[in-house]
């Protein structure tokens, strides 16, 4: 009797791992793909079928905000079961660039309001001060002629005279 229900007992487990390994291991899988539209690289995802995801992938792109996973235009849900394949693509936002300070020091000639340029830009027709019994040759910047000046960071541009 004992040698009966352990035999039972052993048939029974055997039958279950059979059953669960065949309904699992032949559960379908999808892939998750990535258009990361000029960002960062990102791997396809294997996702099993009717799984949620807990989380996407993050992708970067120099001066630019990532808004996220995009489906046919619309922002892909965490909540879809997947069911097919799918492609999903990054949306991006230009960043907003840091604005600096460019001031003029005239040397107590003609007082030249500061102007507030974005990074990366290039200041070009500097303005021409004038100061009475001089001649404006240039401006300076730490000592050095500038001429077209690209924007880094604050900056005073010192005029540079010749005398009458």
């Amino acid at each position: 009797m004992k040698r009966f229900i352990f035999g039972l007992i052993l048939i029974s487990i055997f039958s279950c791992t059979l059953y669960f390994s065949i309904r699992f291991l032949n559960t379908p899988v999808y892939k998750i793909r990535f258009n990361s539209n000029g960002g960062s690289i990102v791997e396809n995802i294997l996702v099993k079928e009717n799984t949620e995801l807990s989380k996407l992938p993050i992708t970067t792109k120099e001066n630019y905000e990532f808004t996220g996973w995009y489906l046919n235009d619309e922002l892909f849900d965490l909540a879809t079961k997947i069911t097919k394949d799918y492609l999903l693509e990054a949306k991006w936002q230009p960043k907003a660039l840091p604005t600096y300070e460019v001031s003029f020091d005239s040397l107590n000639g003609e007082n030249i309001p500061s102007l507030n340029m974005e990074e990366g830009s290039i200041l070009k027709d500097l303005p021409i001060p004038t100061k009475e019994g001089y001649t404006f040759k240039y401006w300076l910047y730490q000592n050095k002629e500038v001429k077209d000046l690209k924007i880094m960071q604050d900056m005073t541009l010192v005029a540079f005279y010749e005398k009458n």
